[in-house]
């Protein structure tokens, strides 16, 4: 087996015993109902908001870069919000500009970048820091009080949160967004037919 192919099987089989563990129904499972889901957010249009308020079953959550080589994957983004949104499925971009000033825009100038250049109607957030100095609590939550920590490597690195604020997996920058790696956790989580979703 690939390394590639070992490390799909370590993610799935991890995912698996997090959906499946005795404590996944819990209220108290890593303070999820109380924590992560409640942490002040605030959108690139100015109003406060929270992941709860965003009512979706299963949360996709990025931090982006318009300069970053990775930046076609604001497509696949948008692509895997628009076949699973209808199934209480959404996408969160947050901006960044901790990695090499790869995100030098204002709000604004990425508002329109996102929209124009990629077509994104997911929510994005306002530009904060996902790494380094003043980090936005909510990566302060995913990078050290998950069950996968460690610090963000670099623009879209990618967390997938439950409705009650478990993250259930991690993924590196590298993996896309509409991969079959993502997609069948996604479906997994919201225990829908591959089959049904139209690509």
């Amino acid at each position: 087996m690939s390394a590639h192919g070992r490390l799909r099987v370590i993610i799935i089989g991890a995912v698996f015993s997090i959906l499946f563990s005795p404590g996944y129904g819990s209220a108290n499972w890593l303070n999820g109902e109380t924590g992560l889901m409640q942490i002040p957010l605030t959108t690139i249009d100015g109003d406060q908001t929270t992941l709860d308020a965003l009512d979706s079953d299963v949360i996709l959550v990025v931090n982006t870069a318009s300069n970053c080589g990775f930046a076609s994957q604001f497509g696949g983004l948008e692509k895997v919000y628009q076949d699973y949104k209808n199934q209480s499925f959404t996408v969160v971009g947050i901006p960044s500009n901790d990695f090499l000033n790869q995100e030098p825009l204002d709000d604004a100038g990425i508002q329109e970048y996102v929209e124009h250049t990629w077509g994104v109607t997911f929510p994005m957030m306002a530009k904060t820091h996902v790494r380094f100095k003043d980090v936005h609590p909510l990566y302060t939550y995913l990078t050290k009080e998950s069950p996968f920590p460690g610090p963000i490597s670099w623009n879209f690195n990618k967390f997938l949160i439950d409705k009650k604020g478990r993250v259930v997996a991690r993924f590196a920058s590298r993996v896309k967004p509409d991969s079959e790696e993502i997609r069948s956790v996604i479906e997994k989580m919201l225990e829908i037919d591959a089959a049904s979703v139209e690509n």
